[in-house]
């Protein structure tokens, strides 16, 4: 696989996403990632040409968008975002520390919920997802429109 993770999203929001990306840059640490923005919209300039960043272009509705970006994927794990928000720093670092510790293929990494608060990870417990080629994980995204944190997997 090229990359370590795959940021893959529906997205319409196109003046977020420059800010989505600059904080998956300090929650990745160590890790590489690419972000896939799944859209009938191109890139905003800020984003062209950057290398691991690229747009699937659709029209479908979101669930339909995540399954078109995801067949696209590169990366050995993969999550889902939104545009609408940002991504705590250090948390998908965490998070995919957390996988390659306590996990194998085929396990996801879950997390409690929490809103209005940055809190670490929390594992629950490890669940077979049948993926196919790509590994689910976790992140933690921070929501601009209602102020809160979500956890989000698959």
């Amino acid at each position: 696989m090229k990359y370590d993770l795959s940021i893959c999203l529906p997205a319409i929001r196109t003046r977020n996403w420059k800010k989505l990306y600059d904080t998956a840059c300090n929650s990745v640490g160590k890790y590489s990632f690419e972000m896939v923005f799944v859209s009938p919209y191109d890139l905003p300039p800020e984003l062209e040409g950057v290398d691991n960043v690229r747009v699937v272009k659709d029209f479908g509705a979101p669930t339909r968008c995540f399954q078109m970006g995801a067949i696209s994927c590169l990366g050995e794990l993969i999550t889902a975002a939104s545009d609408d928000g940002v991504f705590v720093k250090g948390s998908l670092e965490e998070a995919i520390d957390l996988y390659k510790q306590q996990c194998q293929d085929g396990d996801g990494v879950i997390v409690r919920y929490t809103e209005g608060q940055v809190c670490h990870l929390i594992p629950m417990s490890m669940q077979a997802f049948h993926t196919g080629l790509l590994k689910p994980i976790l992140l933690y995204v921070w929501q601009e429109s209602t102020k809160s944190i979500s956890g989000v997997y698959f």
